[in-house]
């Protein structure tokens, strides 16, 4: 028997529908309840954004995640289209299916992070001394730069009279990461100040580096060093 959408007069000869309504106007209906809008904090400088108390930087699969949760809540099954800022899918109730898209805008505001807003500060809790054989120091610095750029941020790079001083930003991680690379150190604390009646003590890590006459010697090491990567 034919039905009329009180709505909008459709026939159901020509539409589907779900209970007295067409699935077109159903649609419309429940989705005046679903969200569009989600407000990220995304600092201007690193592009990283704050999700689940961390800084981080987001992919386009994350961010469609993201974006689902809300929609899964609902008991809606689709993607979210970054290019079009619109979610897709297909709602299905009742013998009532038809595609759609609703739109859904990421609004990111700025919010400088912790770590960029120390760079700008020159802020930095540790010091790393290089010192002794250029080649040595060279290679010491370029491994240590590389795993340090994936814990922390670094201040400065500077050359010093004997070596180099890398600044870092935080100072927590650095005793292990120099015993993976295999260098003694001599620790030594300086007090920087106070917070929240606590002393803020900046350490230093002296390392020195003495020339390898012995070229076995020197490639045994640069092998060992090469296999903790």
């Amino acid at each position: 028997m034919e039905r009329i959408c009180p709505h909008c007069g459709k026939s159901s000869n020509i539409t589907p529908f779900v209970g007295e309504w067409c699935a077109p106007c159903t649609l419309e209906r429940q989705r005046k309840g679903w969200p569009n809008e989600m407000e990220l904090k995304q600092c201007p400088t690193c592009k990283r954004v704050y999700r689940e108390r961390e800084w981080k930087h987001l992919d386009a699969k994350t961010i469609s995640d993201l974006v689902a949760r809300p929609f899964e809540k609902l008991g809606l099954i689709g993607h979210y289209n970054i290019e079009a800022s619109q979610w897709e899918g297909i709602f299905d109730e009742k013998g009532g299916k038809i595609a759609y898209t609703h739109p859904f805008v990421i609004d990111y505001t700025e919010h400088m992070c912790p770590n960029c807003g120390r760079i700008g500060s020159s802020y930095h809790e540790a010091i790393i001394q290089l010192r002794g054989d250029p080649a040595r120091v060279e290679r010491a610095k370029k491994r240590i730069i590389r795993r340090l750029e994936r814990r922390t941020f670094l201040q400065d790079v500077a050359p010093m009279h004997g070596g180099v001083d890398i600044q870092v930003g935080e100072k927590k991680d650095v005793p292990d990461l120099l015993r993976l690379e295999g260098h003694k150190f001599v620790r030594t604390e300086k007090l920087m100040g106070e917070k929240n009646g606590k002393p803020l003590l900046r350490s230093t890590f002296l390392i020195r580096l003495e020339k390898i006459e012995d070229k076995k010697d020197a490639a045994e090491i640069t092998e060992s060093s090469d296999e903790k990567e």
